[in-house]
């Protein structure tokens, strides 16, 4: 199994705020450039998670005790305000990461391994700034994962964000790998993850746990695994590779889709068992240091 999983990745949440102080991130989470008041909100908002839904995606992506499999640092972009996020303060938020993300490439501090953004939501309306700031993100080197959406209909009709080529949309599967019967599904999804019944960490105080369901929860899946690949291979801006080891592990033809046979059967791998690689790789295109050989007679150790 690899150790450190996704240690030294900056996993950008923008949500509706995260409860920093939840013992589930361990003092892995802060908020954005240490922020106290949200930019990205009108009216002097808090950074706090009144709602939920922004504590549970983090513990998702890299909450310990069994809720998430990486050790990414949470970073809390609080882009949600009273239950709606505006498309410019989006954008606005997306190009502030870049430019973060950007210092950190140019400045390379030693723990920093690479970002991502997790962005569990859609928008109804074309923006051409807000695809635009995707765009320089994925050029700068971020992964941007959008959820799919929660109508049961076709991705592309139900939000603007899965549509461009610069994210990675994911939609949702149940523990018996059926699509969940609220995803969205078609030529737009990427990937599928599991989303129904997640054990989530909630902003109640620093230990309260609970349950939740919907596409926004399979994105953080997919980030863990993102985060994994990019802090195992230091893959600070090569977003080619990342992508190309998300695709290349990822289960194929094991989602029962139904009549929703235009999502592509792809199920998201976790690539922390080695024991499905004989040659003692954790996973497909991991580098020769990744080999683990414990448990292969035979296997060869890199020189």
């Amino acid at each position: 199994m690899l150790e450190n999983r996704g240690r030294g990745v900056n996993a950008y949440v923008m949500d509706t705020g995260v409860r920093i102080t939840h013992e589930t991130f361990q003092g892995r989470a802060s908020n954005f450039m240490g922020q106290t008041i949200t930019p990205y909100c009108s009216g002097s908002q808090s950074m706090n998670d009144i709602d939920g839904h922004g504590t549970a995606v983090a513990s998702i992506l890299a909450g310990s005790g069994g809720f998430g499999i990486s050790f990414a640092n949470i970073i809390n972009v609080k882009i949600w305000c009273q239950r709606r996020a505006a498309i410019s303060s989006m954008a606005k938020a997306i190009s502030d990461i870049t430019a973060e993300h950007q210092t950190n490439v140019r400045q390379r501090p030693s723990w920093f391994k690479g970002s991502i953004i997790n962005l569990s939501s859609q928008t109804l309306t074309f923006s051409p700034t807000l695809r635009d700031a995707v765009a320089a993100a994925s050029d700068a080197g971020i992964a941007v994962l959008v959820s799919a959406g929660n109508d049961g209909q076709p991705a592309y009709a139900g939000g603007h964000l899965c549509r461009l080529p610069t994210t990675i949309c994911v939609t949702s599967c149940d523990s018996d790998y059926s699509l969940s019967s609220f995803a969205n599904h078609g030529v737009a999804v990427d990937i599928i993850a599991p989303g129904g019944d997640v054990p989530v960490a909630t902003p109640e105080d620093d230990e309260s746990v609970g349950g939740i369901r919907g596409t926004s929860f399979a994105v953080p899946i997919v980030g863990g695994v993102l985060a994994t690949f990019i802090g195992n291979e230091d893959l600070i801006t090569d977003l080619r590779t990342t992508r190309q080891r998300l695709f290349d592990n990822a289960l194929r033809d094991v989602i029962g889709l139904e009549a929703r046979s235009t999502t592509p059967n792809l199920l998201v791998n976790i690539p922390t068992n080695r024991l499905i690689w004989p040659s003692g790789l954790p996973y497909v295109g991991a580098p020769a240091s990744s080999r683990q050989c414990s448990s292969f007679p035979g296997c060869l150790r890199p020189s």
